[in-house]
């Protein structure tokens, strides 16, 4: 869809727990300030050229910015 535009939102956090996803992303949960607990996928930090895979290890704190995706329920 052209145009279509995901919310963002900038929050600090504290990574709580982190889980591989393919090859070349990760699940990470985050206890933000003013959201609570969250979790995200972070895309493409497996790989070996990027610079953001050793910030995002558990009980790191980091100041991050979020696109608000669709949501699943299972």
């Amino acid at each position: 869809m052209p145009g279509f535009r995901r919310p963002l939102y900038r929050d600090d956090a504290v990574v709580l727990r982190v889980q591989k996803l393919g090859e070349s992303d990760r699940i990470i949960t985050l206890l933000t300030r003013r959201h609570g607990r969250v979790r995200a996928v972070a895309r493409g930090v497996r790989r070996t050229t990027s610079r953001f895979g050793a910030r995002l290890e558990p009980f790191g704190h980091i100041d991050l910015q979020l696109a608000e995706g669709l949501r699943c329920t299972r």
